[in-house]
């Protein structure tokens, strides 16, 4: 193993805008309005559309050997529901996926960084290089600075979408 390579999903892989807005947070400014993603969660599957760095997942999913991929994303769901079944038939079954369980409420970030320490932590992955793709740019200073703090070297690719909140 010579790479690990972290996906966040939403704007990044999958384009799932049709499901997405903001409303405004007296504390945190403009944040995802989590109450209509959930409303609109069924309807919308059927709208989501692969954005190009789907095709790179995918290549390196399936063709390369010496990478561990990863998608890590703050949707909630549940083990083998509706939304992770979609993921992986659309995008191919990653090698690990961290998600948010049900009452989660950390920040994004922190979500995807307990999950991540948990697999980085194990022996294969030492000395790996990492590769965070990511369309939130406060999420992904926040993850580089963090993996690399436990040793790793890091590249972050920040992904512009309508969807980085």
């Amino acid at each position: 193993m010579e790479k690990v390579l972290v996906f966040d999903c939403d704007g990044v892989l999958i384009d799932s805008s049709a499901r997405y807005r903001t409303v405004h947070h007296p504390e945190k400014g403009e944040v995802i309005d989590l109450e209509y993603w959930r409303a609109n969660t069924w309807r919308a599957l059927a709208q989501d559309r692969l954005l190009p760095h789907a095709e790179f997942y995918r290549e390196k999913l399936h063709n390369d050997v010496d990478c561990f991929v990863i998608i890590a994303t703050a949707r909630m769901m549940q083990d083998n529901d509706a939304e992770m079944r979609h993921i992986c038939e659309v995008l191919g079954k990653p090698q690990a996926l961290i998600y948010r369980k049900e009452h989660d409420t950390r920040g994004g970030a922190k979500l995807k960084l307990a999950g991540l320490r948990k697999l980085l932590n194990l022996r294969q992955f030492k000395g790996v290089e990492v590769e965070i793709f990511e369309d939130n740019i406060a999420y992904l200073k926040e993850m580089c600075d963090t993996v690399q703090s436990w040793g790793f070297n890091v590249i972050g690719h920040y992904i512009p979408s309508n969807q980085g909140h």
